[in-house]
């Protein structure tokens, strides 16, 4: 069996073979998987994106590989809404088994090709545009609350080669409606 990291098991973190980090923006220990690339806990790297313009957002997503524009374009139209509800609702979603501890449902973009990628693709872009921010780890991710459920893609990727869309049933304080939760 490895022996622990020396000071492993310090601060926040009760795993004794991960090595907590301190912060350099507030120096509060985390675990060193959680710090981004600039040293900073998802709190500090929260707050220092919601300090950022919408142009500096676009930089920050292109020096981190975030292969897409930030772009908000505020909230969609009801009826524009309701499409991208029927589109979500009528294709298969399969549980996430190898994620536990972020557990949610997914679908593929080869079980769209009833309605064709340039669908799929509008979907992801709804999500991109029209969704809010919210923060997992020390990244923003795009979401779209749609009829109970918060949706999102791996967005390190261009929308022509996203080929997953992730859902999770929306927390019973979270809103209903896309335009509520921005």
């Amino acid at each position: 069996m490895p022996k622990p990291i020396h000071g492993a098991g310090t601060g926040t973190n009760t795993d004794p073979w991960v090595r907590d980090a301190g912060c350099q923006d507030c120096g509060t220990l985390t675990p060193i998987r959680e710090i981004d690339d600039h040293g900073a806990c998802p709190d500090c790297a929260q707050k220092r994106w919601e300090r950022l313009t919408p142009a500096e957002r676009t930089a920050w997503c292109e020096v981190n590989h975030l292969h897409y524009p930030y772009q908000d374009k505020g909230p969609m139209t009801p009826e524009q809404l309701a499409r991208i509800g029927y589109l979500l609702e009528s294709h298969p979603f399969r549980f996430a088994k190898t994620m536990p501890r972020n557990p949610h449902w997914y679908t593929l973009r080869h079980e769209w090709q009833d309605v064709g990628d340039a669908v799929f693709e509008e979907v992801v872009r709804a999500i991109r545009e029209h969704g809010y921010t919210e923060w997992f780890g020390s990244y923003p991710w795009r979401m779209l609350n749609v009829n109970g459920f918060k949706y999102w893609t791996y967005y390190s990727s261009y929308v022509e080669e996203v080929i997953v869309l992730n859902r999770k049933p929306l927390a019973p304080e979270e809103s209903d409606s896309a335009e509520a939760s921005r």
